[in-house]
């Protein structure tokens, strides 16, 4: 029994000493703090060839694109937005009233469409929005918002062609 419990102690010893070196390391690079990303957009999966991507904004303009299927940049690409473009944002998603929205429009009224999952944060409020297109009782406002997103950041260049 004794000899069982040391062995525990040396074996949870050795798989945790390196882990918590490699969190001190300051080499390894760190993935910026959630309360940096201002907000992000998924674009799921439909029927077709939807284009499959997710796009993140942080507050200081820095642009993460995930290109998954059906666009012309796969894989991880970056760019950088302007205060000009972050102020676009920031009043497109006030004017939308986001915060107001469903957590969810999940309906599968008409089928083989795609999602879209639309997050935001101003600083102090978090929210996220799942969005199915072929749910009818979604407002216009939050596919006009989701369209917004997409023209701000730029998305086309990493699509390839229109992304609606």
């Amino acid at each position: 029994m004794r000899t069982t419990l040391t062995a525990c102690v040396i074996l949870s010893a050795c798989i945790l000493w390196p882990a918590s070196r490699a969190v001190a390391d300051s080499s390894v690079p760190r993935a910026p703090a959630a309360s940096s990303v201002m907000l992000s957009l998924e674009r799921t999966a439909c029927y077709g060839r939807c284009p499959i991507y997710t796009v993140t904004v942080l507050r200081d303009g820095t642009v993460q694109w995930e290109g998954k299927h059906f666009v012309k940049v796969t894989g991880k690409a970056t760019g950088k937005l302007g205060a000009d473009a972050l102020a676009q944002l920031t009043r497109a998603f006030s004017d939308a009233g986001f915060f107001a929205l469903h957590d969810r429009y999940d309906s599968y009224d008409v089928t083989d469409h795609p999602s879209a999952i639309l997050a935001y944060s101003d600083g102090g409020k978090n929210k996220t929005v799942h969005h199915y297109h072929g749910d009818r009782s979604a407002p216009e406002k939050l596919s006009t918002l989701e369209d917004k997103v997409d023209e701000l950041v730029g998305t086309q260049r990493w699509i390839g062609r229109d992304p609606r």
